[in-house]
């Protein structure tokens, strides 16, 4: 998946016509359907991505998939330092209160093993929200 992103931003990027990067979009997708079919016989025949995989495919399908692998690290590391599945669940609604942005750079964070900070900024207006950055 994470190829076929790489492929399209690629494909955007070029100089190219219009109708040349999507004709070019058109082809890069046919491909992933055909690794994806490729991958599914070497596992047997599995069809479960086969719902996923018979919609018709846009970029924002390949973005989720490149945020949830990024992410993911960051949750194990979140686990891991919890110990227990209670602490690591309050931890994550906690996080989910974040800003986006903020959610993001603290999973990032956990997976680099960065410390973070309150935002400053964020912090001195009295907010309750909390902003992390990470700090070098």
């Amino acid at each position: 998946m994470l190829r076929y992103r790489t492929e399209l931003a690629s494909n955007y990027a070029r100089s190219a016509s219009d109708i040349e990067k999507r004709t070019s979009k058109v082809e890069i997708f046919a491909a992933l359907q055909r690794d994806y079919q490729t991958l599914k016989a070497s596992w047997g025949g599995f069809a479960g991505y086969d719902g996923w995989f018979a919609q018709p495919l846009f970029n924002a399908h390949l973005a989720t998939i490149a945020t949830y692998h990024e992410l993911v690290p960051g949750f194990k590391a979140l686990l891991r330092e919890k110990e227990n599945f209670s602490d690591f669940y309050q931890a994550v609604i906690a996080l989910a209160a974040e800003r986006k942005a903020d959610r993001r750079r603290q999973l990032l964070a956990w997976v680099m093993d960065i410390p973070v900070a309150l935002d400053d900024d964020r912090a001195s207006t009295g907010s309750t929200e909390f902003a992390f950055i990470a700090q070098p």
